[in-house]
């Protein structure tokens, strides 16, 4: 089972080695409610991974060690001193061989939601900028329309009385907007901070996910050479 979780990883990271810039180069769709919601349910699924992991390793351990122990208490002394070194023995030796890479591959979980709680909160203030862009536009459009109105009643007004008043008979044009240039600079404003944003996520998700699925091959590699080991000296099935 270590031998194919390691296989498994070490293709994981290879493919997040190689596609790191294809993901960044692609379209990418905007960030929305529900992309926001899926994000906050990662956390949640990768935390409880990391949770899982950790006690996992640190049941194996006290498990070990509480039957060690246990089997010292009820066997007769001369039994005792079969146990030393003992396949069990080897057996406590070749987890505390392989519990640094386990610590290691927590560490990495771990830091992976710290992650996605980065990724989560860039695309909640992406979604707040792109809320804010939206309400001026609008506000600026009211207003341009209560200029563009009052344009055409001094245009109606001054072509009574033979003053040349808007060209086009009063009618506008996008470049005749008088707030052209302030919407104009709240788009760009809203597009600079969505590549900012794009940019930092995968970044910051291509490097995250190479250190967990590199932890998680050495733990799983070790793990294997381990148990291969300890069962090649005993000859016992791996």
């Amino acid at each position: 089972m270590s031998r194919s979780m390691k296989q498994f990883h070490d293709a994981q990271w290879h493919i997040v080695q190689q596609a790191g810039g294809l993901l960044l180069n692609r379209s990418i769709s905007k960030p929305q409610l529900h992309s926001l919601k899926s994000t906050r349910h990662l956390i949640l699924a990768v935390s409880f991974w990391h949770s899982s992991f950790s006690k996992l390793i640190n049941s194996q351990g006290y498990y070990l060690h509480s039957l060690y122990n246990w089997l010292k208490l009820t066997l007769i002394p001369s039994e005792v001193e079969k146990l030393s070194p003992s396949w069990f023995e080897e057996l406590i030796e070749a987890y505390n061989r392989v519990l640094p890479y386990a610590t290691t591959a927590s560490k990495a979980i771990k830091s992976f939601v710290q992650v996605i709680h980065g990724i989560s909160e860039q695309q909640a203030e992406e979604m707040k900028t792109k809320k804010e862009v939206e309400d001026g536009l609008r506000e600026l459009d009211k207003k341009s329309e209560e200029i563009r109105n009052i344009d055409k009643k001094l245009y109606l007004s001054n072509s009574r009385v033979g003053i040349l008043g808007l060209p086009g008979g009063g009618s506008w044009s996008d470049a005749q907007d008088p707030l052209a240039k302030k919407k104009k600079k709240l788009r760009e404003h809203q597009r600079r901070v969505e590549e900012d944003t794009r940019a930092k996520v995968f970044n910051d998700l291509h490097a995250g996910l190479l250190r967990l699925f590199e932890a998680m091959t050495e733990f799983s590699d070790a793990s294997a050479q381990a148990l291969e080991k300890f069962c090649g000296s005993h000859d016992r099935p791996t």
